[in-house]
């Protein structure tokens, strides 16, 4: 007898669970559609701030970059002053000195080695 009860004990609870697979399998395709649309919407949204923004900066710093690199070289060549201090027409000695061993030297740029 108590084997009969647990077979008609899981029995009912086959069904039942056969019962809520077949709803949940029914509202599933809903989901996932509406799941897809929010999804999208998001994504359209996203899409129309992300990409203006993104060149945006970058064409700001590149051209504030450009401004600023432009600005100082013509006023370093307003002051006829070079960035080291020097002025355009003041070069560096550069002496090269020949090693004995092949392909070796020394060379020296002012009191650069």
């Amino acid at each position: 007898m108590d084997t009969e009860k647990a077979v008609d004990f899981f029995r009912r609870k086959q069904g039942f669970l056969k019962k809520q697979m077949e709803v949940i399998e029914g509202v599933l395709p809903e989901k996932y559609r509406a799941r897809n649309a929010i999804v999208d919407n998001l994504q359209k949204k996203i899409n129309v701030y992300k990409y203006p923004i993104e060149s945006i900066i970058f064409w700001m710093r590149v051209e504030l970059l450009s401004n600023c690199e432009r600005a100082f070289f013509l006023n370093s060549f307003k002051q006829n002053v070079r960035v080291d201090g020097r002025k355009c027409d003041e070069f560096r000695e550069v002496k090269v000195i020949v090693g004995s061993e092949l392909g070796s030297c020394l060379v020296m740029l002012g009191e650069t080695k």
